[in-house]
């Protein structure tokens, strides 16, 4: 089934998937005679639409609207009122009053050093969930074996911790490559540029106090050590095998991530209060009533 061809609630789920921003129309009220009831809704993409609110010039506005509030590049409502025959140019003489919801895009850059047997299930979880993600290793081989998805690319680098410099501020970055002392030298450098919304360093609590001994001496700041999490992932989540680390870190980053997953959300009084205001002051322009 194509997504021209599914349910707004459908379309909704395929998008969030991918992360890609988009608004939900809702018609709240109507009066008069209308294409569509209250209750209708429709999503719209910068690119496509699904579902309707009745079509015409009506639903032109409403999805031209939908698409300014969109480059806002913020999650907001906007309540607004149409009157069919003067703003819409339709005959049908009534008012529709509209709620568009905008859904941000919500992309958590997530930088992955090192590309084993964890990176390919983290791979696979990535895909059902709206993260951004580079995966950096020295062995292309290792690359190319991994199974990617739009939202996922690949870096071959001989000195992965060169491509530090050139990463998005606030990215998640988790350290897990084959060698020991390549992950010291990413680590380190992390700590030196420090612009991240949180590092994971895989590896036991041995490997932990070593690692921080090991900075400490080097001249690195308790603080600054300590911005560093290892053995990285929810604690509660046991497991040593490639997908329970993996699944223990994927809800590590998650829980970082308040909105994801969120709604816009509105207080209802202050919705009923809008459409009351905007009912009124139509009714005053227009002698548009409920009787139409």
């Amino acid at each position: 089934m194509s997504m021209k061809n599914k349910s707004w609630s459908e379309a909704v789920v395929r998008i969030e998937r991918s992360a890609e921003p988009y608004a939900l129309v809702t018609v709240l009220a109507t009066a008069g005679s209308t294409p569509r009831g209250s209750g209708s809704k429709m999503v719209v993409t910068a690119e496509d639409t699904y579902a309707s609110i009745g079509g015409g010039q009506l639903e032109f506005l409403a999805v031209q609207q939908a698409r300014t509030l969109m480059q806002s590049g913020s999650n907001l409502q906007e309540i607004k009122n149409y009157t069919l025959g003067a703003k819409a140019g339709q005959c049908c003489g009534g008012s529709v009053t509209v709620l568009t919801e905008v859904f941000a895009e919500v992309k958590q850059q997530v930088i992955v050093f090192g590309a084993g047997h964890i990176s390919a299930a983290l791979v696979s979880l990535f895909k059902e969930l709206p993260f951004q993600v580079t995966i950096i290793d020295t062995r292309k081989d290792f690359l190319e074996d991994l199974a990617f998805s739009n939202r996922s690319k690949a870096i071959h680098s001989a000195k992965p911790w060169e491509e530090i410099t050139h990463l998005p501020e606030g990215a998640s970055v988790l350290v897990l490559t084959h060698d020991h002392g390549l992950d010291y030298q990413i680590v380190s450098t992390l700590i030196e540029n420090w612009r991240w919304r949180f590092v994971g360093l895989i590896g036991s609590d041995t490997k932990a106090k070593r690692f921080r001994a090991r900075l400490k001496r080097e001249g690195f700041d308790q603080e600054d050590i300590d911005r560093i999490q290892c053995p990285m992932g929810i604690p509660d989540i046991k497991g040593k095998l490639p997908m329970e680390v993996a699944v223990s870190v994927t809800a590590k980053l998650l829980s970082l991530n308040d909105s994801l997953g969120s709604s816009v959300g509105m207080d209802w009084r202050e919705m009923k209060r809008s459409i009351r205001e905007i009912s009124a002051t139509e009714a005053g322009n227009t002698g548009v009533g409920n009787g139409g």
